[in-house]
């Protein structure tokens, strides 16, 4: 199992939060990411340390934004953090105040963090 630097350097989160959140991006976000743009955020998202430098390069070399948000997808699921999490409802909230369908992510990304929605992780 491999970690990132922002994770060891907050100290690593438990196998089951981790799982958790890999529940929540399959159930929750994976859909609703069909109607979002994250293309378009593939900077700031990087800078916000959601994404690394590869990730952002494929995003931008995708030729639509379904297959840009297929590859920010991949990239989340493989390295879950309630850190990256966090970062990427600030950054939907920063920069995407008129695309309603990622503010409505980055509302039930809080609603996941506070604990208002639970997952199954069975």
């Amino acid at each position: 199992q491999e970690f990132t630097m922002a994770e060891s350097r907050s100290g690593t989160e438990s196998i089951k939060r981790k799982k958790e959140i890999q529940a929540f991006l399959q159930q929750h976000v994976k859909d609703h990411l069909e109607y979002c743009d994250m293309k378009s955020l593939r900077i700031h998202l990087h800078t916000e340390g959601v994404i690394d430098k590869d990730t952002r390069q494929e995003m931008s070399d995708s030729a639509t934004i379904g297959k840009a948000n297929k590859k920010f997808f991949e990239y989340i699921l493989d390295s879950p953090s309630e850190k990256s999490l966090r970062n990427l409802s600030k950054v939907i909230k920063k920069y995407s105040q008129n695309q309603d369908n990622n503010r409505d992510l980055a509302d039930l990304i809080d609603d996941f963090l506070s604990g208002k929605i639970k997952v199954n992780t069975e």
